[in-house]
């Protein structure tokens, strides 16, 4: 049994037609999404340059982090993460130059899908792609990028890396579930764990199942 056998954990509770119920539950044990396989296999990098959290792609991260003492904003960072890691420019830490860094945002916009990544942390967290409205508790922490290459033509590439994201957001901000099926002396005989953002798919797998009230 993965979770707590106490309701502290319980979400919401159903009473199905056989006399069993229908527990959903927080997934104490999920897991960040972009762990379940590589930047190379998921066709996209998230990286992300944060003193506190990392909920993004670790070792891109820290390559990524690796100029930051010369970039004077996010884009100009990502322009020396590209630089250092793509194209071959074999500086040793020392600021670009203006030229380079124009000719650097041309290959991007050429080759590369790239979309911001918020935070905004108050109590709790969240990310998105979009930016916040309140600007102290909130600001860009990295990007998320994509090579057009790897794509066909008829493919969202911006709709896909935004898909990413959400599931990262859902992640960290708890919202993933799982159900327990105890039947009437509270023991457990089904469970299921990892769905992400929203419960109702748990409910519809149960439709058939569910008393309504």
């Amino acid at each position: 049994m993965r979770n707590c056998c106490c309701d502290c954990n319980v979400v919401e509770k159903f009473k199905l037609k056989n006399g069993n119920i229908l527990k959903i539950v927080y997934d104490e044990y999920a897991e960040n999404p972009l762990t379940w396989n590589t930047p190379e296999e998921r066709r996209a990098t998230f990286v992300m340059a944060h003193r506190r959290h990392m909920f993004a792609d670790e070792e891109d991260s820290k390559l990524f982090r690796k100029n930051i003492c010369y970039a004077k904003d996010m884009d100009e960072l990502f322009s020396y993460y590209m630089a250092e890691n793509f194209l071959g420019y074999n500086y040793t830490r020392f600021p670009l130059e203006d030229e380079d860094l124009d000719a650097i945002a041309d290959w991007i916009d050429t080759y590369l899908v790239v979309l911001p990544v918020y935070m905004y942390e108050h109590g709790g967290i969240t990310i998105n792609t979009t930016g916040f409205s309140c600007p102290w508790d909130s600001g860009q922490i990295g990007f998320i990028y994509a090579f057009r290459k790897d794509f066909d033509e008829d493919e969202d590439i911006e709709a896909y890396l935004k898909s990413i994201i959400e599931n990262v957001r859902n992640y960290v901000e708890g919202k993933v579930y799982g159900y327990i099926v105890e039947d009437k002396e509270g023991n457990e005989v089904d469970s299921c764990y990892g769905y992400y953002g929203d419960y109702k798919y748990i409910l519809e797998e149960f439709k058939d199942e569910l008393i309504e009230e």
